[in-house]
């Protein structure tokens, strides 16, 4: 008797075909917002059938999620080595994403979605928490480092940082002028946490 597990039926799924379902989703998205989404102009976009799109999505809210989380998986933490060095580096990879008109989508999205409150929660833990979580490792870091005091208040530095970032995204007009805007606000706020 084998110890293998059975093989998985069919052919395996091409990523190239799920990249394509996903950018068509963001597409969608941008044109249309989270009420006007409808998946069979997500199978004409990106020239798969409805059923192969939800044998891998089983419905549209996840399709969402799916779409949505291809925008923000990119951000990590830049490990510089310092606090304010990784927070810049993270500013300038968040000013060139929530510039770009990819991400303009989840700006749009979130827009609509207090008519949606478990797509709105659920949108947050895939595309916002993973953000938050890498600012509050940066900044945890920089306590252990010695480089920040010890009685920061690491969740309130979070929704600093994460308020200037929706805020700047809904405001300045570019990426250059989003990205001096956020580097000037964590030198403000380094300058009251630094050790």
């Amino acid at each position: 008797m084998s110890d293998r597990a059975p093989a998985p039926r069919g052919r395996p799924r091409d990523e190239r075909v799920d990249q394509r379902i996903l950018d068509a989703v963001v597409a969608e998205l941008a044109e249309r917002g989270v009420a006007g989404f409808a998946s069979n102009r997500v199978a004409a976009r990106s020239g798969v059938a409805k059923r192969s799109i939800y044998s891998r999505w089983p419905n549209n809210e996840e399709l969402i999620l799916a779409g949505l989380s291809t925008l923000t998986a990119h951000v990590t933490h830049p490990r510089t080595g310092s606090v304010r060095g990784d927070l810049t580096a993270l500013a300038e990879v968040l000013a060139e994403l929530f510039t770009g008109p990819r991400c303009r989508v989840i700006l749009r999205c979130e827009t609509e979605l207090a008519e949606y409150p478990e797509l709105h929660e659920r949108i947050q833990q895939t595309c916002v928490q993973p953000m938050e979580d890498v600012v509050r490792e940066i900044l945890r870091n920089g306590v252990g480092r010695g480089e920040l005091r010890a009685d920061v208040d690491i969740q309130l530095m979070v929704e600093l940082l994460t308020a200037a970032v929706l805020y700047g995204a809904n405001h300045a007009p570019n990426e250059e002028v989003l990205r001096a805007k956020l580097i000037a606000v964590l030198d403000s706020l380094l300058r009251g946490l630094l050790a």
